[in-house]
């Protein structure tokens, strides 16, 4: 795998912002990019919110999010479900 020029500059993010989004156009190495990032991480989850089982875990998003509060949180695909980023929003700004 070639060495991602960004992954620098995404984790530096990850120490000052609270939610850090990584788009591209489609096939350009975003859900391989996100998951070298979480690999380097002691608790983190990937969602991939194409996976039916992946996107049930999420029914209650407000639950999930506090249960998971000290994980790094990958949600791949979250264009999907737009009422995510709501709940986000909301979940950062109560911090």
């Amino acid at each position: 795998m070639l060495t991602r020029t960004k992954e620098q500059e995404i984790h530096e993010f990850l120490q000052e912002f609270p939610a850090v989004g990584i788009i591209g156009p489609r096939q350009c190495g975003k859900t391989t990019l996100a998951k070298q990032i979480l690999n380097g991480h002691e608790s983190s989850i990937y969602l991939d919110l194409e996976n039916p089982d992946d996107k049930a875990q999420l029914q209650n998003p407000t639950l999930f999010f506090e249960r998971n509060r000290d994980v790094l949180l990958c949600l791949d695909e979250i264009q999907l479900e737009p009422e995510l980023l709501t709940n986000i929003r909301s979940i950062i700004d109560q911090r």
